[in-house]
């Protein structure tokens, strides 16, 4: 550099020297500024300089528990560094390493550190080679290893000769005063290049993916940019024209397992001559021919199988799943082996849809690249599923009754149709089905006995609690009706009371206490069955054709809990009454959920049912009306 600066110099001092002695017009030679540091390399300059700058480093994390074991976790993330000394790296293999020792509780939740974080503090450790890069194991250490990227940047000034005036002088030769032979000789010959400078920008790749027609590549747009050229594995293989089209695809690059590494150049027009930039960044690329389709899963309520089909040329497979079908939050599992044609997921809600999609892992210089992914599927597990169980029982005596039939079918008050499940009640007159949540109607039938419907609602809460019991009643004569109380486990006393006009101006009080009642001297109503440990039934029978016009009012009395002024434990009882009349049932009643330890239920007026369905505290059993 000191060499040339001293030859321009001698020249534009004999330059000078001849225009004063001829009092010819004299030349005048300046510099042009020192041009910005650029990455991109000059076609016209004078003199040039290039220098390499570090650019980032490539950081992976190994954490390790110690020499035996293989790395727990590990992380692949670049950050840009402007000053190393504080880093306190140190070369080892090509590469530099940070080591950082840990407390136990930083060692234990290093799996959560967030991608960039790190501790920063002394140096320490050692490594060992083998192959690329440096291995290190060691207990209760956090390893960074490092390895430097590089890049080329230039700058670049002119030599600029020019007359003082218009007129182009023609310098007498003049024998140069010899130098001292310890100076470098300087050259008379001025290097001249009138070409205008053109800058040739470095592009970018910002995407190369492989697909099912080949890889695609896209790249940020260079601005005047005339084109650009595309490189595979070193050879030109496309030229792209204009500045905006920034993508590509090579259809070519299709074989399975095969490494392409790509890189691209901006070219200009000047001069009616194509000048190239300089390459951009090479990426790599490794085709993987698309086998993925996985096939819709097995459903079960917490678990499925994915099953594709391989492809031997890769090293693994890597599932997503999620709920959400952008896959946002989603979970990944590697499945390592590219012979492997299926895996089993577990830990799945029930009743959720998920969404799902694979692609192929390839290893290459210890680096993880990808497929793209296979369309993506969409399964629903199955939902939760809960064990109804119940008893059928006689309305009469209640007593159990085995061979019932009973039909569940969908929804509310579904009479007809296709049933969703079917059974039958053992000996004992129990009965049991699986079921999933959502309203049910269920038909219970037996031969020689009033078919009835009942609607039941299924949930995490009731799912597995015995429901209350269904009495069915056997026809009864014309002008009787018959009126069954059943309820769950709690509470375990509800009684059954009707009261009615007993003819001579008195009102007759049919419970446990009084289980007949009389009008003008003949039966007109008795309580069949009393129950007072749980479930029911409690059954009173009412004979209508003996006093038709008359009123009578139904209610159901909580016994256990009679001396409370705040319980709701009749409303959280299911308590249910059925009214049966003849061959068919004509109501069936349900506890409203209010607070009380009396239940209205209905009233009969001139031998119609009237709806009360009224709540109210009543601690004396006497004192029904």
């Amino acid at each position: 550099m000191k060499t040339i600066l001293r030859r321009f110099l001698m020249l534009a001092g004999i330059l000078l020297a001849v225009g004063v002695i001829h009092s010819r017009p004299a030349y005048a030679v300046t510099y042009s500024a020192w041009s910005a540091w650029s990455t991109t390399k000059p076609t016209v300059y004078d003199q040039l300089e290039t220098r390499q700058v570090p650019k980032t480093y490539h950081m992976r994390s190994y954490l390790t528990q110690d020499a035996t074991t293989t790395a727990r976790c590990w992380r692949s993330f670049h950050i840009a560094v402007s000053d190393y000394s504080k880093y306190n790296v140190r070369a080892s293999y090509g590469e530099f390493t940070h080591t950082v020792d840990l407390t136990a509780a930083q060692f234990s939740a290093c799996s959560s550190h967030a991608e960039g974080s790190y501790y920063n503090g002394s140096t320490g450790g050692a490594g060992y080679n083998k192959g690329k890069g440096t291995a290190y194991a060691f207990k209760g250490l956090l390893y960074f290893i490092r390895s430097i990227d590089y890049e080329t940047q230039y700058r670049y000034r002119r030599i600029i000769i020019t007359p003082t005036d218009p007129v182009t002088p023609v310098p007498t030769p003049v024998d140069p005063t010899p130098e001292d032979p310890t100076t470098d000789t300087p050259d008379t010959t001025v290097p001249r290049n009138d070409t205008p400078s053109t800058s040739v920008q470095t592009p970018e790749i910002i995407r190369a993916v492989p697909g099912k027609k080949g890889v695609s590549l896209k790249w940020k747009k260079v601005s005047g940019a005339s084109g650009y050229y595309i490189y595979r594995n070193g050879k030109k293989i496309a030229t792209v024209k204009g500045s905006g089209k920034c993508r590509y695809l090579d259809k070519k690059a299709t074989k399975n397992g095969k490494v392409y590494k790509y890189y691209i150049r901006v070219y200009k027009k000047s001069g009616g001559k194509k000048i190239a930039g300089a390459k951009s960044k090479v990426v790599i690329v490794i085709y993987l021919r698309q086998k993925l389709s996985p096939k819709i899963p097995k459903r079960t309520s917490e678990s499925f199988t994915v099953r594709w089909t391989p492809n031997k040329k890769g090293t693994g497979y890597e599932i997503w799943y999620g709920t959400d079908k952008n896959f946002k939050d989603c979970k990944k599992l590697i499945v390592k082996g590219g012979r492997k044609s299926s895996r089993k997921i577990t830990g799945l809600r029930p009743g959720t849809v998920y969404y799902i999609r694979i692609r192929i892992i390839y290893i290459y210089h210890g680096e993880y690249y990808y497929s793209s992914f296979c369309g993506t599927k969409r399964v629903k597990t199955k939902p939760p599923v809960y064990i109804y169980k119940g008893l059928v029982t006689n309305a009469e005596d209640g007593q159990p009754l085995k061979n019932c039939e009973l039909i569940f079918r969908r929804g509310k008050n579904c009479r007809s149709g296709k049933a969703y499940k079917r059974c039958s009640s053992n000996s004992r007159g129990c009965y049991e089905v699986r079921l999933i949540k959502g309203y049910y109607t269920i038909e219970v039938r037996k031969k020689n006995y009033i078919t009835i419907y009942i609607i039941i609602y299924i949930d995490a809460d009731s799912g597995g609690y015995e429901s209350n019991p269904v009495s069915i009643s056997k026809p009864l004569s014309a002008g009787k009706v018959r009126f069954v109380l059943t309820w769950g486990a709690n509470p375990a006393d509800l009684d059954s009371h009707l009261t009615g006009a007993a003819g001579n101006g008195s009102r007759y009080h049919v419970y446990f206490g009084q289980k007949t009642g009389y009008y003008k001297g003949k039966l007109s109503a008795d309580l069949d069955v009393d129950d007072t440990t749980s479930y029911g039934p409690e059954t009173v029978t009412l004979d209508l054709k003996k006093h038709k016009k008359g009123t009578y009012h139904y209610y159901v009395h909580d016994y256990t809990n009679r001396s409370l002024s705040s319980s709701r434990a009749l409303a959280k009882s299911g308590a249910r009454v059925t009214v049966y009349k003849g061959s068919k049932v004509i109501a069936t009643y349900r506890v409203p959920n209010k607070p009380g330890t009396l239940w209205h239920v209905f009233s009969i007026k001139n031998g119609k049912l009237v709806k009360k369905n009224k709540m109210r505290y009543m601690q004396e059993t006497t004192a029904v009306k």
